[in-house]
């Protein structure tokens, strides 16, 4: 399911932590199975962690909006099979010979699909007890209203790095620490119309005002706000916020200023999230698609040992007072501003079933810099230059003690008379 999986949506309260390099992913063990959404904030030991909390306004509005297009489609299903039966029943008051025969050979089809999907349903799987190991018979049904326990859960956990695809994307910023370009952020506030320091989410405000702006004057006419989002698509998707609209927002001057347009934008994490879970560049929220193109952590999440193949049972897995689970990242690459996708599959052992999580989109914003490795001729030249100072501060130290230290001659001096 390509619409499942991962958000963005909880990127206007993302966090990063300075110190440090270790990252803390929690997650509730069957609360991201029910499509919860998720969001990143600080760990009480100073790490990055990622915890199952409501999703941004922004994040709701997209859901609401894809839910209302589903709500859509369905009325026009149903109206179009509507009108399909009604002509239908037309063509049998006609009593054509042909056209009785073809309605008698569709009917005689559906019934048969319809009995070979009860018996599919009818068919036994079975369940396996994971305290005792013993395996029980079971329906499909049965099996699929199996309620799932904690106990039954245990996990794998990957990653993937997306940094060089989001740089070729949303291109690099000014790090003001260093001086230098790096990948741009997610989320970084900065003071328009300079770019050099903007987050990528920022960034995307300044460019669809100035996509709108067409005579680069600072404003945003109606005539120039309906270039860009036409009347007839504006029911749908207006660029703004639920509830607000152009003339709210332009208020009595009749002209949209950058503020309030930077305050009442709705799109830009729609636009920064299909940057990221394109499903063209890679699929990273089904269970095909984070084995396919994740990289498997080891279970005791340091990146720089070798992983196994294997699952890690919830008892293994560091718990938390409020039900929640922890599971500890070491060594993501920082220096430069280097961005990660994180997943986690989770298998029912009962089942056998797999399901994915959300994914999580984690980011740094002060990056840790590595000093570059010294060896051979740079060695040598730094032993050199240290000893040649050491000479230098050595016969300077002598010669001003023997200068202090030595005696007075006596001198001889000759008068004359």
């Amino acid at each position: 399911d390509d619409q499942g999986g991962g958000s963005l949506g909880n990127l206007s309260s993302l966090r990063r932590e300075d110190s440090g390099a270790e990252r803390s992913l929690l997650w509730s063990p069957t609360e991201g199975l029910e499509g919860a959404a998720q969001s990143l904030g600080p760990s009480a030991q100073g790490g990055l962690s990622v915890e199952a909390n409501p999703a941004s306004s922004q994040g709701n509005a997209a859901a609401l909006r894809r839910r209302q297009a589903a709500s859509e489609r369905n009325k026009r299903w149903t109206q179009s099979l509507k009108e399909t039966e009604e002509k239908i029943e037309e063509l049998r008051k006609l009593r054509i010979p042909e056209v009785e025969q073809a309605l008698l050979s569709g009917e005689e089809a559906y019934t048969s699909r319809r009995e070979t999907a009860n018996l599919s349903r009818r068919q036994h799987s079975h369940i396996r007890d994971t305290e005792s190991g013993i395996v029980l018979p079971v329906t499909l049904e049965e099996k699929a209203a199996y309620r799932t326990r904690d106990e039954d859960l245990e996990f794998k956990f990957y990653y993937m790095e997306i940094t060089k695809a989001f740089k070729d994307r949303w291109g690099t910023m000014l790090d003001l620490q260093t001086g230098e370009n790096r990948t741009r952020l997610l989320n970084s506030t900065c003071t328009p119309p300079a770019q050099l320091d903007c987050g990528a989410l920022q960034w995307v405000v300044i460019s669809e005002f100035d996509k709108m702006d067409r005579d680069n004057n600072g404003i945003v006419t109606m005539k120039e706000y309906e270039g860009v989002y036409p009347p007839q698509q504006q029911a749908i998707k207006n660029g703004f916020v639920p509830g607000m609209d152009f003339t709210q927002a332009a208020g009595v001057d009749s002209v949209l200023q950058f503020a309030e347009w930077d305050k009442y934008f709705g799109l830009a994490l729609d636009i920064l999230e299909a940057s990221v879970k394109d499903p063209l560049a890679r699929t990273f929220w089904t269970v095909c698609g984070v084995e396919k193109y994740g990289t498997l952590m080891p279970p005791d999440g340091n990146l720089s040992n070798t992983a196994n193949d294997t699952w890690i049972p919830i008892r293994d897995v560091d718990q938390l007072e409020d039900g929640r689970f922890r599971f500890v990242i070491k060594g993501f690459n920082d220096e430069d501003n280097n961005l990660y996708l994180i997943n986690v599959l989770v298998r029912n052992r009962a089942t056998g079933e797999v399901a994915a999580y959300h994914f999580h989109t984690v980011q740094r914003r002060t990056p840790v810099y590595s000093p570059p490795e010294v060896g051979g001729p740079e060695i040598g030249l730094i032993v050199g230059v240290s000893v040649g100072i050491g000479v230098v501060v050595v016969v300077v130290a002598v010669a001003v003690a023997f200068t202090r230290n030595k005696k007075m001659r006596p001198r001889l001096r000759i008068r004359k008379k």
